[in-house]
């Protein structure tokens, strides 16, 4: 465990990942394979920011996915060896965290007593790269509503929408992330897009029979 502390020491990564800037992921992986510390710094440096991004959309908490970030490295690292290299390296963190992320949902669902039963097309999630300041303070609020929402919604439903809808992810890639068909993974997206659109919509009445 010292060892795992160690490779995610920032400081440490700083001062050892510039000597491998021009690797690719799949050399990266096969170096550290070989027992090489300074190429899971690497990796650390080029995904650290895509990890914590999808833990935080998927948990609305910056601690939490820091923790859950951090977790999905150590995991990395304890797996590095049976990894196969010709892989996608950010595909196989990706699901790491994912499932990481659904774990922490799942627990928080056992503790609450929000129960909601099934999100409809057309919701879009505002995106972090506003220009102006007045933009990026919008987008920052309507992000924030939006997350406020996704986190009533039953795990299963915010796990879908999410990669779907932030992430960006495929059917496909998200059938294969959660272990379900294809055909559960639209129809999930399908009902987590009418239950956010039902939970918009009664807050923007809500928020325009406040201002009458």
């Amino acid at each position: 465990m010292n060892e795992l502390v160690a490779v995610l020491d920032e400081a440490q990564c700083r001062e050892l990942a510039p000597v491998m800037m021009s690797c690719d992921d799949s050399e990266l992986v096969r170096k550290c394979q070989d027992g090489d510390q300074s190429a899971f710094c690497q990796l650390v440096d080029k995904h650290k920011r895509q990890a914590y991004w999808i833990a935080f959309d998927l948990t609305s908490n910056h601690e939490t996915a820091r923790d859950i970030s951090q977790d999905a490295f150590i995991k990395a690292f304890k797996s590095i060896s049976t990894f196969n290299s010709d892989n996608s390296f950010a595909g196989w963190l990706r699901k790491i965290v994912t499932n990481l992320s659904i774990d922490e949902l799942r627990s928080r669902a056992r503790k609450s007593d929000v129960s909601l039963e099934v999100v409809t097309e057309g919701s879009e999630i505002p995106s972090r790269h506003e220009n102006s300041p007045a933009e990026r303070l919008e987008a920052e609020e309507e992000r924030g509503l939006v997350l406020r929402m996704l986190d009533k919604l039953p795990p299963k439903y915010r796990t879908v929408l999410v990669l779907r809808d932030i992430q960006g992810l495929s059917y496909e890639e998200i059938a294969r992330m959660i272990s379900r068909p294809r055909a559960t993974v639209r129809w999930r997206i399908h009902n987590a897009r009418k239950l956010f659109k039902d939970l918009w919509e009664r807050h923007v009445t809500a928020r325009g029979a406040k201002e009458e």
